[in-house]
């Protein structure tokens, strides 16, 4: 191999990084604690309205969050934060979600509560990622929540939190 071939390979593995010891940690995931926090926040403080059927606390199913954005993304934390938020607030029953019941369902010998719920609760986690000119980018993440009756499946409570992140 001749001397130029080598000092082209050469510069080649350097411009490619190939050669570098230097290792670049992934990005943190996002939307992180903070947000999931602050949207459960919102949504338990536009239920703090919410009238009880029959004068006890109302029940409140935690049916799904759907990640609807691009990312791959665990919604359980989402779920657990909501259980959590709702529950902390003591004006609230926050009954089995689906998830739990699929794990109880495993489990010989449990049986899950039998009373419905007064209220379902769903929702889902979109997002967008823009290029600015620039070269920033922005990205966006809307966490959607809606509070249903049971028995007249109207919506009775919407909650919206938006959150972005720009990057250089």
């Amino acid at each position: 191999m001749g001397s130029r071939t080598l000092a082209a390979l050469l510069a080649a593995i350097a411009l490619s990084g190939c050669g570098s010891s230097e290792k670049k940690a992934p990005p943190a995931p996002w939307p992180g604690t903070f947000e999931t926090k602050k949207a459960c926040q919102d949504l338990a403080t536009k239920l703090a309205a919410l009238p009880a059927p029959d004068g006890a606390p109302p029940t409140i199913e935690l049916l799904s969050i759907k990640n609807e954005t691009n990312q791959s993304l665990d919604t359980h934390p989402i779920e657990d934060e909501l259980r959590g938020t709702l529950a902390d607030s003591k004006r609230f029953t926050v009954l089995m979600s689906a998830r739990d019941r699929e794990e109880l369902a495993e489990t010989p010998g449990a049986t899950p509560p039998g009373k419905p719920s007064d209220f379902l609760l769903v929702g889902s986690l979109s997002g967008t990622n823009m290029k600015g000119s620039d070269g920033t980018s922005v990205r966006t993440v809307r966490y959607s929540f809606q509070i249903a009756n049971r028995a007249t499946r109207a919506i009775v409570v919407e909650s919206r939190s938006d959150f972005r992140e720009v990057r250089q």
